[in-house]
């Protein structure tokens, strides 16, 4: 299939919409859970996501970390370790991190995502993963 039959297809069944130069997501996918509401949600899986791919993290090492509750508990594992760099775009995890002052921390610019506590949108993708050196990205999914 083309790009233009796919995006045609998730057109047609409401996923997204097409705008002059380019698609959007339809509005009612959009509804997102505030940052608050997902943070007690399945701490217990969380935490055991963190755990595991903790086991991968050395001192050193340059990371990234998606906003979202799920990364946020990674925080504890990543303080345990030294000379860390750490870039996000999660408010939240800047906010967890600023009292480790032996962790180098870059929050990425972007649009403000009031509900998600993060910054959002291509400058805050191209920014993170670009220009910061990552050893390892840690990302969230739905």
């Amino acid at each position: 299939m083309t790009v233009r039959r796919d995006i045609a297809a998730l057109e047609e069944a409401g996923f997204v919409y097409t705008v002059p130069g380019g698609v959007r997501i339809a509005s009612h996918l959009n509804s997102e859970p505030s940052h608050q509401s997902k943070a007690v949600v399945e701490q217990p899986q969380k935490q055991a996501i963190a755990r595991r791919a903790a086991e991968g993290l050395r001192s050193g090492m340059s990371i990234y970390l998606d906003a979202g509750t799920t990364m946020l508990s990674f925080v504890p594992h990543i303080v345990e370790l030294s000379d860390m760099t750490v870039v996000t775009n999660d408010f939240q995890i800047v906010r967890e991190l600023a009292s480790a002052t032996h962790v180098n921390v870059i929050h990425i610019g972007g649009q403000l995502d009031h509900k998600n506590l993060s910054s959002v949108g291509t400058l805050a993708a191209a920014t993170g993963i670009r220009q910061s050196g990552i050893d390892l990205a840690l990302a969230a999914v739905e």
